[in-house]
């Protein structure tokens, strides 16, 4: 990014984050109490001095925090996972200003005056409710595959060809939430259907933690890039990654943080809690200012809120083992590296999604493997004990050797992942155990 970019970037989050605390002082009771000994707001050198936003918060004055009284023009929500229940609202005002905001950003892009304009398939998610609708420079094709009906319709889609004028005659590109690219990768497979021989050259991942394994194989299975984007419901805006397993870099409508999950001051280096602010006139209804998401990451270029800011994600931080020694932050295991681990041992017991779609066998492609991540704290808060328990797709007694190996290889790659966890239990000061099970005796392990 040169130095005029970034200038660019840092003065453009600057004006609108102004606007955006003005306007939550001015139509929410919420914030006007939160930002009530804040008299004068400086923009970006002022904002740590704002509070850090939780969810619950939210849920508990959910009348109080919006900005606008009257009836939304879409209703979306988070799915319950992550934590209670959470009714997120757009304004007709808002969703004006992102038609005509992105409408003229796509008329403004190469692609448009080009021949042809890209064709691509949208994978609709039933768990968000509706979307806000984004012009873009592609024409949009949609479809779902929550039941087999929807995955042939899919299907369908990507073999047909089209003569739409100044359109693309087939879908180039896929874009949906990760776990449903899984789902028609996998019912495509099972009905023996090469991904390759279509057209599509991009996938594009939306939503949950995918490993770079799992990319890397979407990527030769389709013969396509992926393009992963990090984005959660609460916030318009969200983040994409550079390539598989590269870093993260932010959309110049949010302000990305990291702090310390402890004292919640700002973290220069290493590992901390991504916090976001949604910005106004893109977020209007519901602005999230420094918005505490539960996602660990780590930095690996630039400063928080800076324009350079990158990072690498390590997973939700309540499935993960973290200490916090002198306002660092030390990784025992985290959730990232321990799905990852698993992820890659064909023993390790899955559950399948969308029972029906295809056999359970290619659907578990799309769903969760059986494990568990068990931390035990003494009397001082601090971390005494780990265990794992691993749900194997035999009873471990069957294959006692193999069981005994597969214990070791993961206790090895997590001391690889994290010389602290290896160091506190060499010297005695941590009990750390892999307990190997029957899948059945292990729930379904959710990165949420």
């Amino acid at each position: 990014m040169s130095e005029r970019q970034s200038s660019s970037i840092s003065n453009f989050r600057d004006a609108l984050l102004r606007d955006t605390f003005q306007w939550c002082v001015e139509h929410s009771a919420f914030y006007r109490r939160r930002f009530s000994a804040i008299s004068q707001f400086g923009g970006l050198c002022d904002l740590q001095r704002l509070p850090i936003l939780r969810r619950d918060e939210i849920i508990a004055e959910h009348s109080d925090f919006l900005c606008d009284a009257g009836p939304p023009a879409y209703v979306q929500y988070t799915t319950g996972t992550t934590g209670t229940f959470l009714p997120l609202f757009r304004s007709y005002a808002e969703a004006a200003f992102i038609s005509e905001f992105y409408n003229a950003r796509a008329m403004g892009h190469p692609g448009i005056t080009r021949s042809k304009r890209p064709l691509h398939l949208t994978l609709t998610s039933a768990y968000h409710g509706a979307g806000t609708p984004i012009p873009g420079v592609a024409y949009v094709l949609s479809a779902g595959v929550y039941d087999r009906t929807q995955a042939v319709q899919a299907r369908n889609l990507l073999e047909s060809t089209y003569r739409f004028p100044g359109v693309e005659e087939r879908v180039s590109a896929i874009v949906g939430g990760d776990i449903l690219i899984r789902a028609l990768t996998a019912f495509l497979m099972d009905e023996g259907i090469d991904p390759s021989c279509f057209s599509v050259k991009t996938l594009i991942l939306t939503g949950g933690y995918t490993s770079t394994r799992t990319k890397s194989l979407l990527g030769n299975l389709w013969n396509a890039t992926v393009i992963d984007r990090y984005s959660l419901s609460e916030i318009f805006g969200g983040a994409v990654q550079a390539y598989p397993g590269g870093p993260w870099i932010f959309d110049v409508e949010i302000i990305p943080e990291l702090v310390n999950p402890v004292t919640l001051q700002p973290v220069a280096a290493g590992i901390g809690v991504l916090v976001l602010t949604s910005l106004f006139p893109f977020s209007q209804m519901m602005p999230m200012v420094r918005y505490y998401t539960g996602d660990l990451a780590e930095i690996v270029a630039g400063r928080s809120a800076g324009d350079d800011f990158a990072i690498r994600l390590l997973g939700r931080e309540r499935r993960s083992a973290i200490e916090s020694r002198c306002s660092t932050v030390s990784p025992l295991v985290l959730s990232a590296d321990l799905h990852d681990i698993l992820e890659s041992l064909p023993d390790v017991a899955a559950t399948p999604r969308f029972a029906g779609v295809a056999s359970d066998a290619a659907m578990e492609f799309a769903g969760k493997h059986h494990y568990n991540l068990d931390v035990h704290k003494d009397a001082h808060g601090l971390i005494d004990k780990i265990r794992i328990d691993v749900g194997l797709r035999y009873s471990p007694w069957l294959h006692r050797d193999r069981a005994d190996l597969i214990a070791t290889q993961v206790r090895d790659a997590l001391y690889e992942k994290s010389p602290r966890l290896r160091e506190r239990v060499l010297t005695d000061d941590l009990e750390f155990t892999v307990n190997l099970l029957h899948g059945g005796k292990v729930a379904p392990f959710s990165m949420k």
